[in-house]
């Protein structure tokens, strides 16, 4: 994310417009499957997190179901399934934060992830340095 501004917000926040930089951010998830787990990723994507003076904040996010990414062809297959993602009828999935906050090194973002439907509520945390934007998120 590249920003616009370098003035700090109430919450200790840079304030400023970012859109995600894809060459430095990436969309994944783990799964445990069977004692073992999975790793995704979806490509494209795009997000933008926008932060007031006030700390107030709007993080949005999407990126195409029919994009996921497994080492395993068949699983990107049965993925974009109607018994997963559905991507032929819902095609995108969309987040929506509903709360950022930052302590210390840690983000933690609250918000709403829309797989097909319903939204169901989502938590991940990042690393934070004062010298840069999130790196990585887990949740």
């Amino acid at each position: 994310m590249s920003s616009t501004t370098t003035t700090t917000s109430l919450t200790g926040l840079p304030v400023g417009s970012w859109n995600l930089d894809p060459a430095h951010s990436r969309v994944e998830f783990k799964i445990a499957y069977m004692g073992g787990s999975f790793r995704g990723t979806f490509q494209p994507f795009e997000a933008q997190l926008e932060v007031d003076e006030n700390g107030e904040t709007s993080l949005t996010g999407k990126a195409r179901t029919d994009s996921v990414q497994v080492n395993d062809e068949n699983l990107n297959a049965h993925l974009q399934s109607p018994d997963f993602f559905d991507a032929e009828r819902a095609p995108e999935l969309t987040f929506a934060a509903t709360g950022v906050t930052r302590e210390d090194n840690r983000v933690t973002i609250d918000g709403e992830l829309t797989i097909r439907a319903p939204r169901s509520p989502s938590r991940s945390r990042a690393p934070w340095s004062r010298s840069s934007t999130p790196t990585s998120a887990s949740g």
